[in-house]
C-alpha cells in the first residue's frame, strides 16, 4: 500500500464551541466550597461530567508555591463534584507558567 492510497483517518478543525467557566472571585476556598455545593445542589446534572475552564484573572498576585496549591485544591475540589478542569486562565506569565507545569492549559 502506498502512502497516497490509504484513506485520510483524521481532520483537525477549530469550532467555536462553548465552555464552561468558573470565574475565582476569591482564594477562599471553604466559602467556595459551600456556595458550589448549594450551585451543584440546585442542578447537579449540568456539572456533571462539564468540562470546566477556571478562570483566575480575578484574583491578585501570589507566590508561586501558593497559585500552585490554591490551582491543585481547586482541581480536586472541582473533580469532587464531577467536573473536569481542563485549563487555568490567569494574569501574568509566570502563572501560565506554572498553570502549564500543573499540567493545565492556559
Amino acid at each position: 500500500m502506498t502512502l497516497t492510497s490509504v484513506q485520510t483517518t483524521f481532520k483537525i478543525k477549530s469550532k467555536n464551541a462553548f465552555l464552561t467557566t468558573i470565574y475565582i472571585l476569591s482564594d477562599t476556598l471553604d466559602i467556595l466550597k459551600c456556595q458550589l455545593q448549594t450551585a451543584i445542589q440546585q442542578a447537579p446534572q449540568f456539572f456533571q461530567n462539564t468540562p470546566i475552564l477556571i478562570d483566575l484573572s480575578a484574583l491578585t498576585a501570589q507566590d508561586t508555591q501558593s497559585f500552585c496549591n490554591l490551582i491543585q485544591e481547586l482541581c480536586l475540589l472541582l473533580q469532587a463534584y464531577g467536573m473536569l478542569p481542563i485549563a487555568v486562565q490567569c494574569a501574568g506569565r509566570a502563572s501560565h507558567q506554572l498553570a502549564k507545569t500543573l499540567n493545565r492549559s492556559v
